[in-house]
């Protein structure tokens, strides 16, 4: 969503064969600016409703360097469609990275507390895209099930780890590639957590390279809900990812 937001937003003031290649890499072809714009609108506004259980909050916002001007139906767009705001500074100015970096601590709220470890000083903008999602599962973990037991790692070795437990009805999908479950959020409506499984003789990079619409669909069509015994290792995880081609 994010990488959408941003290329939706340079596909504003694109035209001709850029715009058509940004659309096709978004796989949005066929369609022009406007409808991208109005695409990414709605979601802005319609998703964080979708669950008053669940807090979601989508924030854009675009930084020139000195010396460069945003046209302003340009601006206006980003201001009606993204609602990012457009300000201009000197990028050779330590200032103004703390600004960009407190704008990423303020819309994750603390999250991220640095996106950026310096500015290009020749950089012409910065565009930026935070999603903020914090929710709690349908069907919440004990805490007090909690206890330390051995997982096994996909190398076959075994460590010590902090495991969630719970006994719910939980739904269950299965092919002869993995087992997965769905943990709902909030009140169960709308948002999900897939967790899936390889089954033995399956990797996990195996596994990710065959997953396209038409498996996750097959894959989809096998959920039953059962009650079943599931253990859940504490977590957490961050990555990064380079777009450039």
């Amino acid at each position: 969503i994010g990488v959408t937001y941003m290329l939706g937003m340079v596909a504003d003031g694109a035209s001709g064969e850029t715009l058509n290649e940004i659309n096709d890499a978004l796989g949005f072809s066929g369609m022009d600016a406007a409808q991208v714009n109005e695409l990414c609108q709605t979601l802005i506004e319609e998703a964080p409703k979708t669950d008053k259980n669940v807090k979601l909050e989508i924030a854009n916002a675009i930084y020139t360097n000195k010396g460069y001007t945003l046209a302003e139906q340009f601006k206006a767009d980003m201001k009606t469609y993204y609602n990012a705001s457009t300000q201009t500074f000197d990028f050779a100015n330590t200032n103004s990275l703390n600004t960009i970096n407190n704008w990423a601590r303020q819309k994750t709220h603390g999250t991220i507390p640095q996106v950026l470890d310096r500015l290009d000083s020749e950089a012409v903008a910065y565009l930026l895209n935070s999603i903020y999602f914090q929710a709690t599962w349908t069907k919440q973990f004990d805490k007090k099930m909690t206890e330390e037991e051995t997982f096994k790692k996909e190398d076959g070795s075994e460590i010590l780890l902090q495991m969630m437990n719970n006994q719910a009805l939980i739904r269950l999908y299965e092919n002869d590639d993995c087992r997965m479950v769905c943990l709902p959020y909030g009140s169960g409506s709308a948002w999900n957590m897939f967790v899936m499984l390889p089954k033995e003789g399956t990797t996990i990079d195996k596994l990710l390279e065959g997953i396209d619409s038409e498996y996750w669909s097959s894959l989809q069509k096998t959920g039953m809900e059962m009650t079943l015994d599931l253990k859940l290792p504490k977590f957490s995880t961050t990555s990064q990812h380079d777009l450039r081609m």
